[in-house]
């Protein structure tokens, strides 16, 4: 269950860091977003074929 909270969470941070990136917010801040979405995601698929 936590894995799949943790997909969606991954996601979404991944597309607010686009839509910071295509709204003029920089992109420092997309970078930022996009890389921690990816470290969520990744974190949660790794969690979840370990369990």
């Amino acid at each position: 269950m936590y894995q799949v909270v943790g997909i969606v969470l991954g996601v979404l941070f991944i597309a607010l860091g686009v839509v910071a990136f295509l709204s003029g917010g920089g992109p420092i801040i997309a970078a930022i977003a996009a890389i921690g979405g990816l470290a969520v995601l990744i974190t949660s698929i790794i969690t979840m074929v370990r369990s």
